[in-house]
């Protein structure tokens, strides 16, 4: 029998547009697979141009609000397998399980946003997803969604928050080019690109000052480029060590329990205060130098 998976639909969600872009991506992923998907952050972060950090922290914030389920299956080296809450009201497991009911007697699969016996079977394809970018009304997925206000298809979706995101992201290179300037620091083409790398891997001002300071107290000729090409280069570093994780480790899902981290590895908390006023690091520095403390712990568990 054809599967036939329709778009994702959301009653309300009060995540970011970073958040927001990461579901969707997971749900494209999903909707196009007829097994289970074992998720890697790093494929997530070059689809959706951010960092892995960010894409990490995207998904634990998915998988808190209920709009991202999953279940690991066979230990370290097993897969995962990710389930999607539709609506608000609910556990993610309960609306699936409603969805499947209207749809019928459907064997359960992993990867499958919502199962509606209404979709046009010309839109189905062998795989069984949905190949075209339809409009469907919010009435016709779920009894408890009313409003008739037309959603968008998934890539359409995508493509619009990928947008807003791409927004965002020029919106902070001006802001950091303009304060830049205004402390005497011209950027060239090199550094100009250096910036736009930093940001994308989730730098702050805070980070870029501080990368420059410590170039210029080296002697090096352009503290600007220099310390940006460092900065770059460490945030790198840092992402490297997230490139393999499938599941947010418990340490690393909310700032009390990395600080707790931090603390237990001899690095004290986040200082917050300092970073506000210009003088610190930012808190995916600091995490970025937890994560690195406890690499050899890390590798002792593996």
């Amino acid at each position: 029998m054809a599967w036939q998976h329709c778009e994702l639909v959301w009653s309300e969600s009060k995540q970011s547009g970073t958040v927001l872009l990461v579901l969707l991506y997971v749900a494209q992923r999903l909707n196009m697979q007829t097994g289970s998907w074992d998720i890697s952050v790093a494929e997530i972060a070059r689809a959706c141009r951010l960092s892995e950090r960010q894409a990490a922290r995207s998904l634990a914030a998915l998988k808190v609000s209920g709009e991202l389920v999953s279940k690991r299956h066979g230990g370290i080296r097993g897969y995962n397998r990710f389930w999607l809450g539709l609506s608000s009201g609910g556990s993610a497991g309960e609306q699936m399980a409603a969805q499947a009911g209207r749809a019928g007697q459907l064997p359960s699969m992993a990867g499958a946003p919502v199962t509606n016996d209404r979709c046009p079977p010309t839109a189905i394809d062998g795989r069984g997803y949905l190949t075209s970018v339809a409009v469907l009304p919010v009435a016709d997925v779920g009894s408890n969604m009313t409003s008739a206000t037309p959603v968008l298809g998934l890539s359409q979706k995508l493509i619009s928050l990928e947008g807003e995101v791409e927004v965002m992201r020029n919106n902070k290179f001006r802001d950091i080019a303009a304060a830049l300037r205004k402390s005497g620091s011209a950027l060239g083409s090199k550094a100009n690109a250096s910036l736009r790398e930093a940001l994308r891997l989730g730098a702050e001002l805070s980070d870029i000052v501080a990368a420059r300071s410590d170039a210029e107290a080296s002697g090096a000729g352009d503290p600007l480029a220099y310390g940006l090409a460092s900065l770059v280069n460490r945030l790198r570093q840092t992402a490297a060590h997230t490139s393999s994780v499938t599941v947010v480790a418990e340490w690393d899902c909310s700032r009390s329990s990395i600080e707790a981290e931090g603390v237990r590895r001899g690095l004290g908390t986040w200082d917050e205060k300092a970073f506000h006023s210009g003088k610190g690091e930012s808190f995916l520095t600091y995490t970025g130098r937890v994560r690195v403390a406890r690499e050899p712990v890390a590798r002792a568990a593996a």
